[in-house]
């Protein structure tokens, strides 16, 4: 029996493992913004921090298509095509032969965008926001297909075509409006310029700007994870089956059918094993934030331990003072 295929076996496996690697990922971004708790733009502290409010900005942007106030927009206009081409072909009897052949799509032909830091707002305040490497989900503010005597078509498009042009011209834009409700999860430092804090991207920290809201940004993590894990559970066995349908000569049928079985064990196996290294990592994660607030906490209680009395001792020396002049004014006055 000729042994199977390794090719078969070597892309499942690749693909098993990268879906099974991605979910997991996945699946901790998901838990990572579960255990975080939801804070006021008050009570903001140092460290990963999840907020809800509203984009704010004193000078917002105008987007390109919508035209609309802003924070933040991306734009694109995609032109339609129909092109036909003739390619050569062998047929079964080993002929060759030519076939016309007619195909469509889309083509950008046009692309931008633009962005600023702004505020988020809530009803305890405002806090500044530095967008640049945050993974943004923008609200759809422009969609148009046009055709070539529409205003819009060379207004807001060049004036070229690309080949096999039919035109149509789609325009799309998204972006995040101004006074936009936003879920933010990002790390907060403190702004060198003023005592306040913002949140911007660092290192190794999770960075979110959604106008989705918190439930769905959640959802949609959980979904892409179970959908990336059924990808790894299917690939696992598929690529045994593919290499015993490519072998010239196929082994018996309970062959290939053992060798999955072993696959999806070891597949179940990885999964497990990491998915209790990614609980484990949750809970040390979970009991380092728990104690980096409460460190914040202590520094607080020594800074008002600290500034109490200086304050006290300040008040006390301007209330003498005050004293020592008024006496002297009612002294100067008496006489």
């Amino acid at each position: 029996m000729q042994a199977l295929h390794p090719a078969g076996p070597i892309i499942g496996s690749l693909v098993a493992l990268g879906s099974l690697a991605w979910s997991l990922r996945q699946r901790r971004r998901h838990r990572l913004l579960a255990d975080l708790p939801t804070s006021k733009v008050r009570g903001v502290f140092i460290g990963l921090v999840e907020l809800n409010g509203t984009a704010e900005s004193e000078n917002p942007l105008t987007s390109f298509l919508a035209e609309k106030r802003c924070v933040d927009h991306r734009w694109t206009v995609e032109e339609h095509w129909r092109r036909t081409t003739t390619e050569s072909y062998t047929d079964s009897k080993g002929n060759r032969r030519t076939r016309t052949k007619t195909s469509t799509g889309w083509e950008t032909v046009a692309r931008g965008g633009d962005g600023q830091p702004f505020y988020l707002q809530d009803d305890t305040g405002v806090v500044l926001v530095l967008p640049v490497g945050a993974s943004i989900d923008r609200a759809p503010m422009f969609d148009a297909t046009v055709s070539r005597g529409d205003p819009l078509y060379h207004g807001k498009g060049p004036d070229g075509s690309v080949r096999g042009s039919t035109g149509r011209r789609r325009f799309r834009e998204e972006g995040i409006p101004l006074h936009a409700a936003l879920y933010i999860v990002g790390d907060a430092r403190e702004r060198p310029d003023v005592v306040a804090p913002r949140i911007a991207d660092a290192d190794d920290a999770e960075f979110i700007i959604s106008t989705r809201g918190e439930e769905r940004v959640r959802s949609g993590l959980a979904m892409g994870s179970w959908a990336l894990w059924t990808l790894g559970l299917i690939a696992a066995p598929l690529g045994l089956f593919i290499a015993a349908q490519a072998s010239d000569f196929p082994p018996p049928p309970d062959v290939p059918l053992r060798l999955s079985l072993v696959a999806v064990a070891a597949y179940l196996a990885l999964w497990g094993a990491g998915w209790a290294w990614m609980a484990h990592d949750s809970i040390i994660g979970l009991r380092e934030r728990v104690r980096q607030a409460w460190s914040l906490v202590d520094v607080q209680l020594k800074r008002r331990h600290d500034l109490f009395p200086t304050l006290q001792s300040a008040v006390a020396a301007l209330a003498t003072h005050e004293r020592e002049v008024q006496t002297a004014l009612a002294a100067i006055r008496a006489q």
